[in-house]
């Protein structure tokens, strides 16, 4: 190999070496988080809301009522205590690894009505709880009560369980909207990409150079 093609190659194991690490380390600069975006996941109210659920009741008895729609809201009778609603399991966006939030929106009942019972959490796959919510009417913007709920970095589904503490009636948000962060393309992993590939690019002419030499000499 010519010393022209080392040197070359040399600067190729650079450019991936630096890729690889995410490129040079400077000390102590922090720079802003550009601002994400989020995607819709689920967004239901009323009786689509009703039916889109997963009523699950354990109790004895007739569960006719156990969910209905009334004049106040939409009221949930449990008859166990391992009663509960839920939405499917919703799809979580790709991040390559990022931390983003859970945005929650909910359309609580006005402030007469108590809502103390009712219980919000969050669960991944494998049915983990993340965190438990109680929302409070008193606390709620006008229309809707809203929460950011951290992320495992790993998580790929999410669902609401809805509950109801000591088995007493509960009303449920009249409206759910569930949304996810979507943190932009880390742009460590752009330039590395271009630096692994343009590394290849120089490994595949020095090969060539390297080829026609031989045939030369041949």
């Amino acid at each position: 190999m010519t010393t022209k093609g080392f040197y070359i190659l040399k600067f190729a194991v650079v450019l991936a070496t630096l890729a690889a690490t995410g490129g040079p380390v400077v000390a102590d600069v922090k720079t802003p988080a550009p601002p994400s975006d989020t995607v819709l996941l689920f967004q239901k109210q009323g009786s689509a809301l009703v039916r889109s659920l997963d009523v699950n009741l354990y109790g004895p008895g007739s569960h006719k009522h156990a969910l209905e729609i009334t004049g106040r809201g939409i009221l949930f009778k449990p008859t166990d205590p391992a009663d509960h609603l839920a939405t499917p399991f919703l799809d979580l966006p790709f991040a390559f690894g990022q931390r983003r939030d859970l945005l929650i929106e909910l359309a609580l009942p006005g402030k007469d009505v108590k809502v103390d019972n009712l219980l919000i959490k969050i669960q991944r796959e494998g049915f983990y709880d993340l965190a438990t919510l109680t929302p409070d009417p008193a606390e709620a913007e006008p229309g809707a009560w809203s929460e950011a709920v951290p992320l495992p970095r790993l998580a790929s589904k999410v669902r609401l369980l809805i509950v109801s503490a000591n088995e007493q009636p509960a009303y449920i948000p009249s409206r759910i909207v569930i949304r996810c962060e979507t943190p932009p393309f880390p742009q460590g992993l752009a330039w590395g990409g271009g630096l692994v590939a343009l590394s290849g690019c120089v490994l595949v002419w020095v090969s060539r150079q390297h080829s026609a030499k031989v045939h030369r000499m041949v």
